[in-house]
């Protein structure tokens, strides 16, 4: 590097041959241009890569769960590196049988067990499967049904409490909104919606849990503290074991291949305990998607790579 005197007035900003002209406070300085710039991409740089993008993807789609949802973690950044910390860990020690978001697929959550929630609260979500958008559960109403399941009934089958609150969460993709790009597949949008649900403190445990329309009754949920949304979560029960299963409304009746699939779920609890909030240990829920990217690792690795063929290069495919 050299500084050029007897250029007063001159601003020299231009590449010449291999010397660089550029100005810094007024003094024109003339440098080499480097021979090569080194900007490694070995396997294991974009292994990290692509883990980091999968969680950091996670987290923005669902930060207003996450950034709520762990027990004694102030919100805000804080949340957000707790978040990281955990996700990151377990995706790298799962990373041979996890699925991943391909290279620039940044606004859509993986098909994959995050964490989203930690707590003291021990809590059973009970999910067994996702299929044609509803969430199955084993939570077993014995000789109950609907119509007839009481408050004091659903909050024992729950194994919760008045004053409690429940988080439904769905994540689904839709077929309109899909990256189809260099022989890669994925949902390049998701819907991510929780609706919270807090249980009455002063309904009759007599009340009916379920209207006639299968959703939760008005008079059992706090209507000054609970979600709205309430109302688009619809229940049933498998007939050959009378367990509950529940879906949103929101995504319309399951097309293959088309409109709306849920293929994420995940029920957390919330208790107030000493006027701070308690939480449950809850992971999402995640199915696979058929005929989508996602999986196998090296699959995906390979949109990470500037030498391969199927290199994305962030762009908007």
């Amino acid at each position: 590097m050299a500084i050029i005197k007897g250029t007063f007035g001159t601003n020299l900003r231009k590449r010449v041959g291999q010397v660089v002209y550029r100005n810094r406070g007024g003094v024109n300085i003339a440098s080499a241009r480097p021979a090569s710039v080194k900007n490694p991409r070995t396997a294991a740089q974009m292994k990290q890569r692509m883990i980091f993008t999968t969680v950091q993807s996670a987290y923005k789609k669902m930060r207003e769960i996450t950034d709520h949802s762990q027990e004694g973690v102030t919100y805000g950044a804080k949340t957000m590196a707790s978040f990281m910390k955990i996700n990151l860990v377990e995706l790298g020690k799962n990373y041979a049988n996890s699925a991943f978001n391909l290279k620039g697929n940044t606004n859509v959550i993986a098909p994959y067990p995050f964490k989203i929630a930690t707590g003291s609260l021990v809590f059973d979500q009970k999910i067994t499967s996702i299929d044609g958008n509803s969430v199955f559960t084993s939570f077993n109403l014995g000789a109950a049904t609907l119509a007839t399941l009481t408050y004091a009934q659903l909050l024992k089958i729950l194994g919760v409490k008045k004053g409690d609150q429940i988080t439904f969460i769905l994540v689904a993709g839709n077929y309109n909104k899909v990256i189809d790009n260099n022989g890669y597949k994925q949902f390049s949008e998701n819907y991510f919606h929780p609706i919270r649900v807090v249980f009455s403190l002063t309904a009759a445990d007599s009340a009916l849990a379920f209207t006639a329309d299968r959703v939760l009754s008005d008079a059992i949920c706090d209507q000054e503290n609970s979600d709205f949304f309430y109302h688009d979560l619809k229940f049933g029960l498998e007939l050959e074991n009378n367990n509950l299963w529940f879906n949103n409304s929101a995504f319309g009746e399951y097309t293959e291949g088309a409109g709306w699939l849920c293929y994420g779920a995940a029920i957390i609890l919330s208790r107030m305990v000493d006027s701070s909030w308690a939480r449950s240990n809850t992971n999402l829920f995640v199915t696979d998607i058929p005929q989508q990217t996602w999986k196998p690792a090296e699959d995906v690795l390979e949109s990470y790579n500037p030498a391969s063929n199927h290199y994305l290069n962030n762009a908007t495919v």
